[in-house]
């Protein structure tokens, strides 16, 4: 289950961030009637040096059972979100709204914001900082080794279409797609990495139609998932086979990868699996957890953007 509060607040000290956590926790529990549940506080990060990024434990009895982010940039409020695990369903009453309708809303319910501003043209985006090598990341807790020659992957259109595909269709199409730089939410960016791959693009045109698609919405081998929106992907990303020459390394994502130069690198599902082109949006993993439905890292659009007093995220 995921949740999310908006607010206007200014929050200058730690202690007015506990106190928008403990307010939100406290309307998430009169909205869903569970119980015993209280909010911890685990710790902070800061992520592309101007997003403090504070994170609570959902406690019930002995046993966590959530988590709750509070985003906050420059003491302005830009979002609490959170999640509730699958052990701490048993805490939502059986006839509640919630399980009965798999929703809840309360008030103004924004709409996903999607900046307009692109901030001030540099040789890297807002936050971010050149590093000569990737830092490997795994949300599955391991590197999956994916043999080459089993690996499939399933495409499926708006109209519930579906096409499997293998590697050596993919290296049958696979081009060079030119040097561009790779740019991780946490702030550090990987330059002038030369890729290997398909243009998105050109693997949905044997899909047929895309009148009704949206979103594009991607699993890992694993179940690692993510989303972004259609015209992004059409206009900028692939599906990476290969980098500087070699095939795409397991740790990198192997044996394919998704890649968009414009977005964060979190949006680019490594271990790919499944494409699925969606009509209405749907959280992936790290969007559940308050990072951006469509992450412009020229827009620096970093996290899902819940105060409605703020337009851009350039300031």
């Amino acid at each position: 289950m995921a949740f999310e509060c908006s607010s206007t607040d200014k929050l200058a000290s730690l202690d007015d961030i506990k106190g928008e956590a403990t307010a939100g926790l406290r309307r998430i529990i009169e909205l869903t009637g569970s119980v015993d549940l209280n909010a911890v506080y685990s710790g902070h990060e800061l992520i592309g040096r101007s997003y403090d990024l504070h994170v609570f434990k959902l406690i019930s009895g002995a046993s966590e059972v959530g988590q709750l982010r509070v985003v906050v940039r420059k003491s302005f409020f830009i979002n609490l979100t959170g999640v509730l695990f699958t052990n701490g369903l048993a805490l939502m009453p059986p006839e509640g709204e919630l399980l009965k309708r798999g929703e809840v809303k309360e008030g103004e319910v924004l709409s996903q914001v999607m900046t307009s501003k692109e901030c001030a043209a540099t040789e890297l985006p807002p936050g971010q900082v050149a590093i000569p090598k990737f830092v490997i990341y795994s949300a599955e807790g391991e590197i999956p080794r994916i043999e080459r020659g089993s690996w499939k992957l399933v495409l499926v259109g708006p109209d519930g279409s579906s096409l499997e595909l293998g590697l050596a269709d993919i290296m049958s199409e696979a081009r060079d797609l030119g040097p561009e730089d790779f740019h991780c939410v946490t702030g550090w960016s990987v330059k002038g990495r030369r890729y290997l791959g398909v243009p998105l693009k050109d693997l949905f045109r044997k899909l047929g139609s895309l009148e009704d698609a949206k979103w594009v919405y991607s699993w890992s081998h694993s179940g690692y998932t993510s989303v972004m929106p259609i015209d992004v992907a059409i206009e900028s990303a692939a599906l990476v086979v290969g980098m500087d020459g070699k095939a795409l390394p397991d740790e990198n994502g192997g044996p394919a990868r998704i890649f968009s130069p414009l977005l964060y690198g979190w949006k680019g599902t490594k271990w790919v699996s499944k494409i699925e082109l969606l009509r209405d949006y749907e959280d992936g993993y790290w969007e559940a957890l308050a990072y951006h439905e469509r992450g412009l890292a020229s827009h620096n659009e970093r996290f899902k953007v819940r105060n409605p007093s703020l337009t851009d995220l350039c300031w």
